[in-house]
């Protein structure tokens, strides 16, 4: 990486006292401008920085404690460090980038948007491109609110009092006005947390002074304050000349969506006041929902129906564990009294069987067959006033990736039974035991969709009650909650506000990946493949170090010559070249590679390495054959990216005598082999 070091000719010294009477207002100690710069941005709103461990702590000391907050800090800042705008990206965070661009081209977007995920969690969701570079000590003081709101204080009083503290220690603020000894005892009385944090220095002892600490500045800085981009920006066409334009471009927006998707999981909209009746501790967002009439609603149950669509050859079925009748009509349907809202379609492909020519032992045209499995999911609306005792009662939602936040784990509350409800294994739990499973319960109000709103938000009066016109929220006093990301469209449900926070604290953060690792696509090819079409370069990710190379005929024929194949003529290439153009070559060779299993490429990798041959009878394939099996299968792979190459290389002489080569129909398609994951 490429930096700028910027030395300050002049010292440089803070002494502040800030006063935070909500936590919403509290600016971190170390990353304010990166914060500032608003990038943390959702349709909801802002929410940067508030998912960091010194907001919450901030959070939780003022909830618990009915308190503000007063932070005194020093700041001595000495440089400033800067990225230069033409850095290169690292090497391993470039190569997974690539490894999505990849799987973007060949239209295998779900694994596209897991590995989009996993970025997210290992790299964040910004970059740095400056940092001051000093160090703060800090005291953080939490207050009674009481205290804090009598008459004859204001926050400059409150602010002079925390400094008089801190200048124990040594140090001068740039406060000029003065305190009572009487005003700081009354202070230090009202004090119900406190902490003395540094960043830089020395480690800041129990009788230390902040000369004390100041004379361990020079050797011991840190970073102070940050500044950057969210990492999408980072994803540029003079970063990736491996790929075309457009490629580049949705790449972007893929890590883009990844990023607003991890806010959204952790985005909950509620009442923030602390004073409030509907008070939500876990809201990061205040949705003006504070005192507002509180109706009842419940519901009659979910449903989630199958349909499959198949093409020649393949044999699609319906799961029956993803199936599931309403419990109280025993059908896909709604009781009396309810209707059916339907909320999300998913669909699936199963059934995959692979489909080839043959004639004695060889095989050709071989293509991998999938039908589609449409899973339909629906709950139940009341559609007028409801009895007392009637309808179901909610027990919260769960799958692999998210908690029951009603039971801390994958699991319903007593007296209540899960029902299969959407996409990911999604669970929700239901009970119609009114006298046992109540008080496990919390009140509910509608579920929403992206492609539909929730019945039960609208309000009284209103002419709009078709489908088109539900709103996507939820009733007033109600705060939505995520259930699933489906791809890209987020499935909610809602509950009365501070019905969860009153479980027990903060909400947990929730990291990514969002979805479960998709299943492997038999049309993604090993090694992974980018071609670009603008500069007629093809490039692949080497088998050996996992590293993206640009191929060309050399490099393709060097590696052939060390496996064995050698003296490949320019007519041999020509010919595959002309046979890849219709298709048949190119799936006999992939129809190769799929009958060699990982275990006998593990085996024969072992006995490449050790020399060991041999091997019992019982063996399925004997290490001398596994081996050769192994150079096969890398001679395929090497040949399929210099068909490609003279391809591409081709094309350009065509162009430059001025015609085009029109490509035969299906020349593009994806290619098929064992594993598609290959990183």
């Amino acid at each position: 990486m490429k930096l700028t070091l910027s030395l300050l000719k002049e010292s440089h010294v803070e002494l502040t006292s800030d006063y935070f009477d909500h936590w919403n207002n509290y600016t971190s100690t170390t990353s304010t401008t990166i914060n500032v710069q608003g990038f943390g941005i959702t349709e909801e709103g802002v929410i940067s920085g508030k998912l960091s461990t010194e907001f919450r702590s901030v959070k939780s000391n003022q909830v618990d404690h009915k308190a503000v907050t007063t932070r005194v800090q020093l700041r001595h800042k000495f440089y400033t460090v800067k990225s230069k705008t033409d850095t290169d990206l690292h090497p391993n965070f470039k190569s997974r980038l690539l490894d999505i661009a990849s799987h973007i081209q060949l239209n295998n977007t779900k694994m596209a948007r897991y590995l989009t995920d996993l970025v997210v969690r290992d790299y964040g969701t910004h970059y740095i491109t400056s940092i001051d570079a000093g160090a703060v000590l800090s005291k953080i003081d939490h207050i009674k609110s009481t205290y804090a709101r009598q008459e004859q204080r204001d926050s400059t009083n409150i602010r002079i009092e925390a400094s008089a503290l801190f200048e124990l220690w040594g140090a001068s603020t740039s406060i000029s006005h003065t305190s009572s000894t009487d005003n700081i005892d009354a202070y230090k009385k009202s004090i119900t947390a406190s902490s003395i944090k540094s960043h830089g220095g020395p480690p800041f002892g129990a009788n230390f002074t902040v000369k004390d600490w100041e004379a361990g500045l020079v050797n011991n800085l840190a970073a102070i304050d940050r500044a950057g981009d969210p990492l999408y920006y980072a994803i540029e066409q003079q970063a990736f000349p491996e790929l075309p334009d457009a490629l580049v471009f949705e790449l972007a927006n893929y890590l883009k969506h990844s990023i607003k998707s991890y806010y959204k999981h952790n985005l909950i909209k509620g009442c923030t006041n602390p004073d409030a009746r509907d008070f939500n501790v876990q809201a990061i967002l205040d949705d003006h929902s504070c005192e507002k009439p509180f109706t009842n609603f419940t519901f009659g149950g979910v449903f989630q129906s199958c349909e499959v669509t198949n093409i020649p050859h393949s044999e699609a079925k319906c799961d029956e564990k993803k199936i599931q009748k309403n419990p109280k009509t025993d059908a896909y349907t709604c009781e009396e009294g309810y209707q059916p809202v339907f909320l999300h379609r998913h669909d699936e492909e199963s059934g995959c069987k692979r489909h080839c020519k043959h004639f004695l032992f060889w095989s050709w045209h071989c293509r991998t067959y999938c039908g589609t499995i449409h899973y339909s999911t629906y709950w139940c609306a009341a559609t007028g006033p409801v009895k007392q005792g009637e309808g179901f009662l909610f027990g919260g939602m769960y799958n692999k990736l998210m908690v029951n936040p009603l039971t801390g784990g994958s699991s319903c509350p007593p007296k209540f039974y899960p029902q299969v409800f959407g996409p990911e294994d999604m669970f929700v739990c239901i009970s119609d035991d009114y006298e046992l499973s109540r008080p496990y319960s919390i009140p509910f109000s509608g579920f929403f969709s992206c492609s539909i709103g929730n019945p039960l938000a609208l309000k009284k009066n209103t002419n709009n009650r078709g489908p088109n016109g539900w709103p996507k929220s939820c009733p007033e006093n109600y705060a939505q909650h995520l259930a699933v990301v489906d791809d890209t469209c987020e499935i909610n449900y809602c509950v009365k506000v501070n019905s969860l926070s009153a479980l027990g604290g903060l909400a947990p953060v929730r990291q990514p990946p969002f979805r479960s690792k998709p299943k492997r696509n038999m049309n993604i090819t090993i090694p992974l493949t980018i071609i670009n079409d603008e500069t007629k370069s093809v490039w692949f990710k080497s088998l050996d170090n996992q590293k993206w190379t640009k191929a060309n005929k050399s490099i393709i024929l060097d590696r052939l010559a060390e496996i064995g194949i050698k003296n490949v003529a320019e007519d041999d290439i020509t010919h595959i070249a002309e046979n890849v153009m219709n298709r048949g070559a190119i799936d006999t060779l992939k129809a190769s590679v799929t009958r060699v299993s990982p275990a006998e490429k593990k085996e024969a990798e072992i006995s490449k390495s050790t020399g060991s041959g041999g091997g019992g009878s019982n063996q399925p394939v004997s290490n001398g054959t596994a081996v050769g099996i192994t150079i096969g299968v890398l001679a395929i792979v090497l040949i399929i990216v210099l068909v490609a190459v003279t391809k591409f290389q081709r094309k350009k002489k065509q162009h430059r005598r001025g015609f085009n080569e029109i490509p035969a129909p299906g020349s593009n398609e994806p290619q098929t082999d064992q594993d598609y994951h290959a990183m």
